[in-house]
This record gives C-alpha cells, structure tokens and sequence, in this order.
C-alpha cells in the first residue's frame, strides 16, 4: 500500500504566511473504490478532526487494502481559528457571514462561475475552499463528511432516500433523508445535485454527512466508538465481513426547534428521546414574571440536538428535531 501527505494551501495571511490543510492519500494494492473523508469543515466541530487522525494511525497499520482512501481531517483551517470568550465560532466566515458549509456548486452552471471568477483574479476565500475540497474529492465512490452539532446530540446522518444502506454498517441509528429538492449549497449536496438529470443515480458517489458526536469536545469514549463504527462501515465496502447492523430509523421530515416563550431553559427531556404532542419537555424561568413554566409540545418529535444558549428570547432557535 502506498501512502502519501499532501499539503493543501488555502489562504495567504495577511503577514505573509501560508495556511495549509492536509490530505492523506493512501492507495491500494489490490483494485476497489475511492472513498473520501473530512471533518472540521465547521470551525466548532472538531471531534471529526481527532476521529480521523485516529483512523489514520489504524489504516497506516494495514498491509494492505482495496482502492484509494483521502482522508482530510481538517477540511477548514480557517474556521477552526475562529474563536471568542473561549468558545468556538467558526460556522460562519466572520468577515462575510457565510456559513461555511453553503458555498459549494449545486448546479450545472457552477463550473461555468468559477472559471469566470479565476479568470478574472477574483475568487472569494468561500470559493477557493471549496474548489480545494471539490477537487481532492471529485470521483470518489463513496464520501462522508462529519459533523457535529450542538452542545447535547443525538447521533445521526443525512444522505439521499436511495443511499441509506451504503451507510447503514455505519451503525447509525438515526438518518435523516436529504430532499433534492431543498437544496442549501452543502458539501453533500454537491456531489449530487449537479449530476441528477445526467447520470443514473447508482453512478452517482455515494455522500453522508454524519452528525457524530456535539460541538467543541472530543470525547475519549465516544471517539472509540466512532471509530469502531467508521472502520466498520469502511470493511464493509472493502469486501470484509462487518459486524451486524443496527436497526435504522429513517426520517424525512427534520427541522429546528424554536422557543415558544422567553426565560432560562432547563431541559427535562435528553437528545435521543421521543416526545409526544402535550408532553413538557423543558421548563422555562422567566425573571419578570416570577414564573416557572412548564414548555409543553405542540407536536411529536424526537429530539436530535440541544444548541448551546440556555437563556433565550421567544422565537429563537433552542434544538434539532426530526418530526414523527
């Protein structure tokens, strides 16, 4: 097997000095598909980061193996550098305010734009990054990308109604189903949509993004078990046995969760559970009325994730949910 560290620059810093971003290329020696891995393309979500590193050292031990794996663990240097009051901000470029992970192509035409923009020495850093990460990862059979989500999450992936079993000895139990239709400019996205009206859907690579684990912490116990799952999966389309699977529950419909009243959260219900319509899933401390109100739901949901600020206005956003 051979093995190869490439280093990627993406942006020159204003004193001169470049950052960079590295790709681990190994390559086979016995003919199979090419698989493409990254994490961290949101600056808080770094639990993708050492999951992969981990994962590195473990195929570095291999004698061998089928086709080609990239595997990029840092798929943003930028965003990871993004901090404040010692926490992690990089899921927008501050300077812009583009979410980093709603600049990639999604249509024919985009091709068409980039070129346009190198032509004319005019290329955003959104853009440069994601041409980097396209290039690297262009062809592959198989892409994951992994994310996290929110200070508390329920373990979960997205990907198309006609991919969940490529990634169902990933062991997920929760995925979600990407509409084709509502399209955002995700990475995921990109490697599908352009290519829907013009190749059959089994020639198109196979994407998830996997919502592994919550934001800013790396959990020693928890990256143990992903990465079992990870070389599981990776077994699993290498031709080796994997270990069982576990049962899947597929949603289609998944959206955010937002406050029906102002006040200081404090939450009854835990990321993973089902909550029924009526049933109180938090209670709410509200200062000027002196009250402590019971938050009931108005509909059925299984809650996937808890974002991160307890004290909060009515209207604004408090998890992730899939509808059930």
């Amino acid at each position: 097997m051979n093995y190869q560290k490439k280093s990627l620059p993406i942006q020159q810093l204003a004193n001169g000095e470049i950052l960079t971003t590295q790709a681990y290329i190994f390559k086979g020696n016995k003919p199979g598909p090419k698989i493409y891995l990254q994490g961290n393309l949101h600056g808080p979500e770094v639990f993708g980061t050492a999951l992969l590193l981990e994962l590195i050292q473990v195929i570095k031990k291999m004698k061998q193996m089928r086709g080609e794996l990239i595997i990029v663990p840092c798929a943003n240097p930028m965003g990871v550098n993004q901090t404040s009051y010692n926490s992690m901000i990089g899921r927008y470029n501050h300077q812009s305010g583009i979410n980093w992970n709603r600049i990639f192509p999604t249509t024919p035409s985009a091709k068409a734009r980039s070129a346009f923009q190198k032509e004319n020495n005019n290329l955003s850093i959104e853009s440069k990054l994601a041409e980097i990460l396209h290039s690297i990862s262009s062809g592959s059979d198989f892409i994951l990308d992994i994310h996290t989500t929110g200070i508390s999450s329920a373990e979960h992936i997205f990907t198309y109604s006609w991919m969940h079993k490529e990634f169902s000895a990933l062991n997920v139990p929760i995925h979600l189903t990407l509409d084709p239709k509502n399209v955002v400019g995700a990475f995921d996205e990109s490697h599908v949509i352009p290519f829907l009206q013009s190749v059959p859907k089994d020639k198109i690579s196979k994407v998830a993004t996997w919502e592994a684990h919550h934001n800013s912490d790396i959990d020693s116990d928890i990256l143990k078990q992903r990465l079992s799952q990870i070389i599981n999966w990776l077994a699993g389309i290498w031709n080796e046995k994997p270990t069982p699977r576990t049962k899947i529950e597929i949603y289609s419909k998944y959206t955010h969760l937002y406050a029906p009243t102002a006040g200081y959260f404090s939450w009854i219900k835990r990321v993973g559970d089902k909550v029924k319509k009526e049933e109180v899933y938090a209670f709410v401390y509200n200062p000027i009325s002196e009250k402590i109100i019971p938050v009931k739901a108005k509909f059925s949901f299984i809650l996937l994730g808890i974002y991160g600020i307890p004290a909060i206005a009515s209207g604004e956003q408090i998890g992730w949910i899939a509808l059930t």
